[in-house]
């Protein structure tokens, strides 16, 4: 593997892990909008109302879990193009 190719992973990396974490948060926000318009004082009142509770508490859980993996994505890829740069300014080093 070439460092080209080592930075072009990384880079690669951070944009995915941005693009993942920017559409968990999406979920995120649209979830607890849609939470707080359907709520009301009393709580739910038919079993359909707890369910769809339910649905909400998975995919909230879900969005957070794809936040903190993305997060994790991003800071592997940071530490990828760190070695690349850490490796390219070796090679310069020695071969000045």
């Amino acid at each position: 593997m070439n460092i080209g190719s080592l930075t072009a992973t990384g880079l690669d990396g951070l944009r995915k892990s941005l693009d993942g974490a920017n559409r968990a948060a999406a979920e995120i926000s649209n979830l607890s909008t849609l939470n707080s318009d359907n709520s009301s004082v009393e709580g739910p009142t038919t079993a359909s109302e707890v369910i769809g509770s339910e649905d909400t508490t998975v995919n909230l859980a879900k969005s957070v879990v794809d936040l903190n993996m993305n997060q994790q994505l991003f800071e592997a890829s940071a530490k990828v193009v760190k070695v690349a740069d850490n490796m390219l300014g070796t090679i310069l080093d020695t071969k000045a």
